[in-house]
């Protein structure tokens, strides 16, 4: 595993031998932390070749909801942009039980399926995620 970017509340590691990354939330995170990760990660996503994410949101803090419309009206257009539509991309993500963490999740989630062909999929168990966001 290689630490791309570590953040308080935050961190992006890349895994080469199964070509994914990990996104983790472990806390609250401030506005410029949460754009830095975003970015980095589309950065190395590009770099690397690498399309597929694991986002562990259990134990995310608050997010504020500016860096949240950040991500949606600046982020995902840029991806939209720099990564070809035809980039097999997919995100397998480990929810928040919390209720406010799901709702904003949710807000991000239908801006990228409404933007992107990203294939997204909730789990609560990270060996089954895993499993699928390695599948073909």
């Amino acid at each position: 595993m290689e630490i791309l970017i570590e953040k308080e509340g935050v961190s992006l590691t890349f895994e080469p031998t199964q070509n994914y990354m990990r996104l983790l939330f472990k806390g609250s995170v401030s506005d410029d932390d949460y754009k830095a990760v975003f970015n980095m990660g589309l950065e190395k996503s590009i770099e690397l070749n690498c399309h597929r994410l694991l986002l562990d949101h259990r134990k995310a803090g608050y997010v504020s909801m500016s860096a949240r419309a950040w991500l949606v009206v600046k982020w995902i257009p840029e991806t939209k942009r720099r990564i070809p539509e035809q980039t097999h991309r997919k995100t397998a993500i480990l929810s928040s039980s919390h209720i406010l963490h799901k709702t904003g999740m949710n807000y991000i989630l239908e801006a990228v399926s409404k933007n992107t062909s990203q294939q997204t999929r909730y789990f609560s168990d990270e060996e089954a995620a895993l499993a699928w966001l390695l599948s073909e």
